[in-house]
């Protein structure tokens, strides 16, 4: 998402996905489900740089509407946090495709690699004849 107004919450110079170059853009972390009928948009999340976390970033947190609870989260834990969400809401699914930053995630691929064999709140399997978004 390209910004060049610097209020945009999370705006920053960071690296633009779509353009493939740094920019002043804001980044989301994205969650989909792909079957064979349909590819929804699940659930996504701004990410913020951790340069927004400072001190003296503390007014234009406010002033662009982050919460004062909100901290610092890498994309990989944003992702993680997607996939946790969906799956108490009861979201499942078989397997999980993301790019090369997510794939490599000494923080995301441990969990997904716990869950897939067996953890507490393990990764269900879908009937893919059934609905899946509920």
């Amino acid at each position: 998402m390209r910004r060049a107004v610097r209020v945009s919450a999370g705006a920053g110079r960071q690296h633009n996905g779509r353009t493939g170059q740094i920019d002043e853009c804001q980044v989301g972390v994205f969650l989909t489900l792909a079957t064979a009928q349909v590819n929804p948009w699940l659930d996504g999340e701004l990410f913020i740089p951790e340069a927004w976390f400072t001190d003296r970033m503390a007014h234009r947190r406010a002033k662009a509407g982050i919460p004062p609870d909100r901290r610092f989260q890498t994309k990989p834990e944003l992702a993680w946090q997607l996939i946790a969400r969906a799956q108490r809401q009861g979201v499942s699914f078989r397997s999980v495709s993301m790019d090369t930053l997510y794939g490599r995630s000494h923080e995301l691929h441990p969990k997904l690699q716990y869950y897939r064999r067996g953890g507490r709140e393990k990764l269900t399997s879908p009937d893919w004849g059934e609905r899946i978004c509920k």
